[in-house]
C-alpha cells in the first residue's frame, strides 16, 4: 500500500477504468440512492486482518478530507455523500469509507451491503500518495 500522509491526493482521472486496471489505488464518491432492495438479517463475515496502520491512516485521511485540499478539483459535495478509498496490495487490500454530514467528513466504516445496494456512484479517480 502506498504510504498515507498529509500529501495524499484524490485525482480526477478522465480515463480511469477500475475494472481493467486492478493494480491501482482508487476512490469513488457516491450519493445515497433510492432502492427497492432490502436486507433481512445480518451477515457475519471476515475480510481478513486490518493493516497495522489502519487506525492511524483512517485519521490522516480524515484530516486531509476536512482540510479541504484532498481533491485535485472542486467536487460538488452533498449531504450524505459517501467517499470510499480503495488501497490495493498484494496480500491485504484496505478500504476506508467516509460520509459527508454537516459540511464535514466523518469516518463511516465499510458496509458492503450498504454500498452495493444503496449508493449511486458520482465520480471516481486514482489516489496519489
Amino acid at each position: 500500500m502506498c504510504e498515507i500522509s498529509n500529501g495524499i491526493k484524490l485525482c480526477s482521472c478522465a480515463e480511469l477504468n477500475i475494472e481493467d486496471d486492478i493494480e491501482i489505488n482508487y476512490w469513488v464518491l457516491s450519493k445515497q440512492g433510492e432502492t427497492s432492495e432490502f436486507i433481512v438479517g445480518e451477515a457475519f463475515y471476515s475480510f481478513g486482518t486490518l493493516h497495522s496502520s489502519y487506525e492511524s491512516n483512517k485519521m490522516i485521511i480524515l484530516d486531509v478530507l476536512n482540510g479541504g485540499k484532498a481533491f485535485d478539483f472542486s467536487p460538488k459535495l452533498e449531504e450524505g455523500d459517501i467517499l470510499e478509498l480503495f488501497f490495493i496490495e498484494e496480500n491485504m487490500d484496505q478500504t476506508y469509507s467516509y460520509i459527508y454530514e454537516n459540511e464535514t467528513w466523518i469516518y463511516h466504516g465499510s458496509d458492503y451491503f450498504f454500498t452495493q445496494c444503496q449508493i449511486v456512484p458520482k465520480e471516481k479517480g486514482k489516489i496519489k500518495c
